[in-house]
């Protein structure tokens, strides 16, 4: 899997996840948590946080810039991913989803 976008070590980001049925349907998820891993290594960037009420379609997550942090400065760019899980349907049905972006070293930023 390669990297979607790329933003620089030490910058905000934000991302917008939307919603989506088994039918591809939108819909308004009941609850939803986020985690961010670094892909190479394995290591917990961000735990599972729970997204905010109201829910709605979709919600923006934002990454700061401590979560940006370049975790080996031998790398030139690091791999994160963002993970997903809702439920939706009074809770009876989850969904998943994934994401990935790189972090752009800066070198002493």
């Amino acid at each position: 899997m390669s990297a979607q976008w790329t933003v620089n070590e030490g910058s905000h980001a934000f991302v917008t996840v939307y919603f989506w049925d088994e039918n591809g349907v939108a819909v308004i998820p009941t609850a939803a948590t986020y985690r961010i891993d670094d892909v190479s290594s394995n290591q917990k960037v961000v735990a599972a946080v729970a997204l905010p009420a109201p829910m709605a379609v979709s919600k923006i997550i934002t990454i700061t810039p401590a979560e940006n942090t370049i975790l080996n400065v031998k790398n030139r760019f690091e791999e994160r991913r963002i993970t997903v899980l809702f439920t939706y349907s009074a809770g009876a049905k989850t969904g998943t989803d994934e994401f990935v972006y790189a972090v752009k070293n800066l070198y002493g930023v």
